[in-house]
Formats: structure tokens, sequence, C-alpha cells
């Protein structure tokens, strides 16, 4: 029952809990497998017996557990990560090279705008983030800070930081953006999964001509910033 929750896991808590009753059925299993071959087995023999005996077990749970997820469509992992649907059913394609999805997005000013606004018009910086993220603070403390108030930033880019879902509170956001020379906006997990910034922080850059030419997970410096900033600029032009 363990494994057959974990393979059809709908979200993260379901499948630790179901990794949970794996492990409460794997002990009590090991326990009373033990005290059987204890039983059965000569004195003399016990030490490489109950070593034989472990490994038979390791093999069958380690085989069990695939051909119950195999059988039913798909591995635990899927759970966690895809919440049991592919790859391809719930990510648009993202790659640099790629046209950028397009949404509506309000901010914190009560600004609405589409990110295809934004064509022949400025490059856009995406910053996808989590509130709660220790390290999404530090690269716009860090980073976006100083980027964005740096006099020799080009006017034709477009700095915007992104929850990752809807769920986040606005008065919280509207706090955070204080103070600060770029936008912030709820976004949502639909625009989350279009772009494929699951993990926080994922930075997105758009060209001009509303083509992706960066996207990868994770902080960078703010050199490193300027350069794929330059970089978007020079294949606008």
């Amino acid at each position: 029952f363990s494994n057959v929750l974990c393979a059809f896991a709908p979200s993260p808590g379901l499948f630790l809990f179901g990794r949970v009753l794996v492990g409460i059925g794997i002990g009590a299993f090991y326990s009373a497998s033990f005290a059987y071959v204890k039983v059965v087995v000569e004195p003399g023999e016990l030490a490489a017996s109950l070593g034989i005996w472990n490994l038979i077990q390791i093999i069958f749970v380690l085989f069990g557990a695939l051909l119950v997820a195999g059988m039913l469509g798909g591995f635990a992992i899927n759970g966690y990560f895809m919440d049991n649907e592919s790859l391809d059913d719930n990510i648009t394609d993202v790659e640099v090279g790629n046209e950028a999805p397009n949404f509506k997005i309000t901010d914190t000013e009560g600004n609405t705008f589409n990110l295809s606004d934004f064509e022949n018009e400025k490059v856009v910086v995406l910053e996808f983030m989590n509130m709660g993220c220790g390290s999404c603070h530090n690269f716009e403390k860090n980073v976006l800070k100083s980027f964005c108030n740096n006099t020799t930033m080009p006017e034709d880019v477009a700095v915007i930081s992104l929850t990752q879902t809807e769920n986040a509170n606005q008065e919280d956001l509207n706090e955070r953006a204080e103070g600060k020379n770029w936008a912030y906006a709820l976004g949502s997990e639909e625009m989350t999964d279009a772009f494929g910034a699951d993990r926080s922080p994922s930075i997105v850059i758009i060209d001009k001509n509303g083509i992706i030419t960066f996207s990868e997970s994770g902080a960078m410096t703010e050199s490193e910033l300027e350069e794929k900033v330059n970089e978007a600029l020079s294949k606008s032009n």
C-alpha cells in the first residue's frame, strides 16, 4: 500500500507520508524476520545467516518498490517532482532561444501589463522567488538593488520579481517592494511551470524580440547579471 501511495502521490506531503509508511513497514518486517532466523538457525551460523537474509530482504524491498511503481505507470519520485504528470504536460519548452510564454501581471503599484508589452521596447529580467527563500532575499539585496540603482543601468531594461505561486501574502509582498527600484508582483504556479522556474531563485532574461536568452536557477553576481543583460541587448539590436 505504501509503495502504491508513493507511486501516485498527488503532493509532496503525501509522497513523504508514503515513505514514512514504507520505513515503518520495513522496520517491523526486519524485526520479525530476524527473530525467526534466530529460532531456526544454529548459533554458530547465525551471523552469516543474518547477513544473507538481510541482503535478500534489501533486494526484495527494492525490487518490490520498482515493480509496483512500474506496473502502476510511474515511479514514486513522480509524485514529488511532477505531481504525477509528465514534464511535457506540465511545463512549456523554455530552452534558451525559444519564444517566452506571455502572461498578464499586476505589480504592487497596481499596474497591469503583459510580458509581450515589452517587445521591441525593453529587455526583461524575471526573478522567480519564494517569499521565505534566504537566497532570494540576498540576491535582491546584494545584486538586484545595486544593479537597478546603478546609474549605468540601461533604460531599456525592466526587472520584475515574481512570487512562484499566487498564494503569497500581498501585504508582505508590498512591504518587500518598498524602497526598491524594480517591480514586484504576485506570480502563479502556471507561470512558474511555464518558465520551468520551480527552484528559488530562478532567473530568466527575455530580449526585445520576446526570445529567452538566459534561464537558470540559483543566484548570480551583479557582474554576471550585467553580462547576461548585455548579451540580450546585443541580440535585440
